[in-house]
């Protein structure tokens, strides 16, 4: 790629994609916020994050 692609970037579908991406990602600094409001935060804290990431992959297979 040649610096004349560069603003092909910014144009259809990588932009809008990006979006539901960084839309995805944002939820999971919220564990750190959570980690001081919870009685054993490094144990609860993992078992969450694993828990809720199984749930949505069998969610997301399952249906």
């Amino acid at each position: 790629p040649s610096s004349a692609d560069i603003p092909m970037v910014f144009q259809g579908a990588f932009p809008v994609a990006m979006v539901y991406v960084m839309y995805a990602y944002s939820g999971w600094n919220a564990a750190a916020y959570i980690a001081g409001e919870v009685r054993n935060p490094t144990r609860a804290v993992p078992v969450a994050l694993i828990g809720g990431t199984l749930a949505v992959t069998v969610l997301y297979v399952g249906l």
